[in-house]
């Protein structure tokens, strides 16, 4: 297979993928259409629903944390241990710390 095939098969998967996507938005907006709001109101009201749940992941609100909870605790992993006399170059580390319990007592 050439790298244009696979190129192509990429391009048709991403397609796919934002037509269903595409597809299910604009389902909401019909319904919001049929419960008597105009084209605009519709898609305000989504914009709003989507700002907010970028507003939640932002600031803590939402499943997993906000971001900079996230990127300190990522932070917190990546070292650097800078070059012995003999090196050019330093290097990076990550360190994940933590234990494995393998049920044996």
């Amino acid at each position: 297979m050439t790298n244009e095939e696979i190129k192509r098969m990429i391009d048709e998967g991403a397609k796919k993928d934002f037509m269903k996507h595409a597809t299910d938005q604009l389902q909401y907006v019909s319904m919001l259409r049929e419960m008597g709001y105009t084209a605009g109101e519709a898609i305000s009201f989504m914009i709003f629903l989507k700002l907010e749940e970028i507003s939640d992941v932002l600031y803590g609100e939402g499943e997993f944390g906000s971001v900079a909870e996230n990127l300190s605790a990522i932070s917190d992993c990546v070292g650097y241990i800078p070059p012995n006399h003999y090196q050019k170059e330093g290097y990076h580390i990550l360190r994940i710390g933590g234990s494995v319990d393998t049920g044996n007592y």
